[in-house]
């Protein structure tokens, strides 16, 4: 079926129409011509197609399939997203760090690739319920990102997630 035949099926449906109503919408005698188009035995020529969309209420072209736009080659479409609340910022990209930036060094295995770390600064209040908080480490776009543990306010590294 073509999808002049397929839409024109799927709308008369959907306003509820019989063959012989749309027919008799169309200007002909009988359903015959209807079932034809329906089932692609006939074509519609060029001249008829704006009156019958206009019988069943809609456009030329949604009844030739011409009203979905066709993305360019090589185009991806976004995901499908969802809203989550944004609660704070740091600065990313490829870091300068200064020596007199520099707090101390802190161990993490090697296999992290990680750049630098940064030291999370928990209130008093929140410290004993909350334990665990997932921090992005190693700096920079394409980064493993890591988690740590935070207990007395010492970071305690964990190993690599996988």
């Amino acid at each position: 079926m073509s999808e002049l035949s397929t839409r024109l099926h799927l709308r008369r449906k959907e306003l509820g129409l019989s063959q012989e109503e749309l027919a008799q919408r169309m200007g002909y005698r009988s359903k015959s011509s209807i079932t034809k188009l329906e089932k692609g035995i006939n074509d519609l020529p060029q001249s008829k197609v704006e009156e019958l969309a206009a019988a069943l209420e809609t456009t030329p072209a949604y009844l030739l399939g011409l009203d979905t736009p066709c993305p360019p080659p090589g185009f991806e479409p976004l995901p499908a997203m969802t809203q989550v609340p944004l609660i704070g910022s740091i600065a990313c990209g490829t870091p300068i760090t200064a020596e007199q930036n520099i707090e101390r060094y802190i161990g993490v295995p090697a296999a992290w690739r990680a750049d630098f770390a940064l030291t999370c600064h928990v209130p008093h209040h929140l410290r004993r319920r909350h334990r665990m908080h997932s921090l992005p480490a190693g700096g920079g776009a394409g980064r493993d990102r890591r988690s740590a543990h935070w207990r007395r306010g010492h970071p305690q590294a964990l190993p690599p997630a996988g």
